[in-house]
């Protein structure tokens, strides 16, 4: 039983410390972007959240087209639901959220997204291969 309890508290610590350190200083450059792509899609995001209402109820459909394709519409669109459920939430517990707060929020949730991606490449190495200390490892790069 020992042995098998291993592999999945090596596992956990590692998630632990892959999160972690996406989480570390996450605020860093605030109230200025510092990330490239940032501009293109936060602020994208907040502009949406702010005017949806007035967008919804004026038809002005034509308001939600990205300024840029660059990344594409589905990023834009998944952070406006997201900042728009954060901010809601926020307002709900009569605490208003600030912009630097929804580009906090925004970089969590990019963060525990993207981490996402780590146990679902480690599962279909580990399907295709059947090696359980080289997908620990490959989940150990891909966690860092």
């Amino acid at each position: 039983m020992k042995h098998k309890a291993a592999p999945i508290i090596i596992i956990t610590l590692i998630s632990a410390l892959g999160i972690f350190l996406r989480l570390w200083h996450i605020e860093f450059g605030l109230p200025h972007s510092f990330y490239a792509d940032e501009p293109e899609i936060a602020e994208l995001a907040i502009k949406y959240t702010y005017e949806i209402k007035s967008i919804v109820s004026g038809g002005d459909y034509y308001k939600l087209i990205p300024i840029s394709y660059v990344y594409g519409a589905f990023p834009s669109y998944l952070f406006t639901i997201f900042t728009t459920g954060f901010s809601k939430i926020s307002n709900v517990f009569g605490v208003p959220a600030t912009k630097y707060d929804l580009y906090v929020a925004m970089r969590v949730f990019n963060a525990l997204l993207s981490f996402l991606i780590v146990p679902v490449i480690t599962f279909i190495f580990y399907k295709k291969t059947r090696r359980a200390k080289l997908s620990i490892l490959l989940y150990f790069l891909l966690a860092l």
